[in-house]
């Protein structure tokens, strides 16, 4: 299936919050007594939640503050509350980025998409010569 499909097929809406859908985002699975990170789905975001979902990233270029924004409309939180969700998910992302992760594909995802064994493939060879990164 390809980006165009999945758009389709997700009739480009946002998977969170039903608005128009264009950015094809990944979800993993994190097996963190194995340090295995397995890709469990794809699927279609507005911009917005995208930015949400790597806060992280939206920081980094800027668009930080209207993360949080979307964030706390999103949950009806307020912003301390969407701060401290924030704060939490970085240091989870800070403490599994100090390992080295082997890369999975769930078994449906892979028949969906078989061009992703390469995915688990490149990841074998790549983490081998790169250390994660330490940039979210």
């Amino acid at each position: 299936m390809s980006y165009h499909e999945t758009l389709t097929a997700a009739q480009y809406r946002c998977a969170v919050c039903k608005g128009e859908g264009r950015e094809c985002h990944e979800v993993w699975l994190y097996d963190d007594a194995n340090a295995v990170a397995t890709l469990v789905q794809v699927r279609i975001l507005c911009g917005g939640c995208h930015q949400v979902v790597h806060m992280g990233r939206a920081v980094k270029y800027g668009n930080g503050r209207a993360a949080l924004v979307h964030l706390c409309k999103l949950n009806g939180i307020d912003p301390k509350e969407g701060k401290e969700i924030y704060d939490r998910a970085m240091a989870e992302w800070k403490e599994r980025n100090k390992r080295t992760w082997k890369m999975d594909v769930a078994k449906p995802l892979l028949e969906r998409y078989p061009q992703l064994a390469l995915l688990i493939e490149s990841a074998a060879v790549s983490l081998k010569k790169n250390p994660p990164s330490q940039h979210p």
